[in-house]
């Protein structure tokens, strides 16, 4: 066991009749330390909870469980600044697609040094969302993300932006996507389709004290071309400038002022010690 990485299994083998790899049938978390301390801890688990019960996956685990697992990996790292992931599925010994009445929780774990910032800023392209309808549970079905992000990657570009079927932007591979125009911030509502981000809650919350007004409304990739700022937010992600979008410049295709300002006060907040969970 290294600072590396910390690994965390139920079993010590990780089954092929897993329903996680048979099926992506589990919920996952990815939580960021910071000096020593959790970032909005109890949000990510709230929200946790709602993807265990949506799988049905809480009847044999429970989130204290997880979280005793969570606070004694970090008390066996000497990490201060790191990413925490796990997952929860289901074991079971032989596949089929009705959900077992027998069955065993797998939970996985990781602990890595947080990974320097590669980017300022980054391009984008937009792509069809081809994600399943229930985004709003954090599950292990990740397959259209990585597809798309092969396809912003192909095309010169950092990430890609999910357009739905009525034309508007829902997410992006793996964060939250907000713009601003004329002093304006818009950022999808919560629905089906997107993943409450707690990043995304810690974000608009900074925002009420700005001079920026609040608009949870979807908005096109033509009005976000329109734009004055785009960018990204995520736990890892923190905020991302977006200076392109198919191709396209946004604005005078620098980082925006207000995004600047909120990543400051973002990496401020994480690093805020007593808003954070020591461990």
């Amino acid at each position: 066991m290294t600072d590396r990485e910390i690994i965390d299994n139920t079993n010590d083998t990780w089954p092929v009749i897993d329903r996680a790899l048979l099926f992506g049938e589990g919920v996952y978390e990815v939580l960021r330390l910071c000096n020593g301390h959790l970032f909005a801890y109890q949000e990510h688990m709230s929200r946790l909870a709602y993807s265990l019960a949506a799988l049905g996956l809480d009847k044999k685990i429970e989130i204290c469980d997880i979280a005793a697992r969570v606070e004694k990996a970090i008390a066996e790292t000497s990490l201060k600044d790191a990413v925490i992931y796990f997952q929860i599925s289901r074991q079971v010994n032989y596949r089929s697609f009705e959900v077992p009445d027998q069955w065993t929780p797998q939970f996985y774990l990781t602990i890595n040094p947080l990974p320097k910032r590669q980017y300022e800023y980054i391009k984008t392209i937009s792509t069809e969302d081809i994600r399943w309808k229930r985004c709003d549970i954090k599950s292990l079905n990740l397959l259209g993300n990585v597809l798309a992000k092969e396809k912003a990657i192909k095309a010169g570009c950092h990430d890609a932006l999910f357009v739905n079927q009525d034309g508007y932007i829902t997410e992006s591979t793996s964060a939250s996507v907000m713009m601003i125009k004329d002093k304006v911030l818009y950022t999808a509502s919560l629905n089906e389709n997107i993943l409450p981000s707690v990043t995304r809650k810690k974000v608009l919350e900074i925002v009420e004290t700005t001079d920026l007004i609040i608009a949870e409304m979807s908005f096109t990739v033509e009005m976000a071309l329109s734009g004055d700022e785009l960018f990204l937010c995520g736990t890892t992600t923190e905020i991302m400038p977006i200076i392109a979008l198919d191709h396209q410049r946004i604005a005078d295709g620098l980082k925006g002022h207000y995004s600047t300002m909120l990543h400051h006060c973002l990496v401020e907040l994480m690093y805020d010690q007593k808003d954070n969970k020591e461990i």
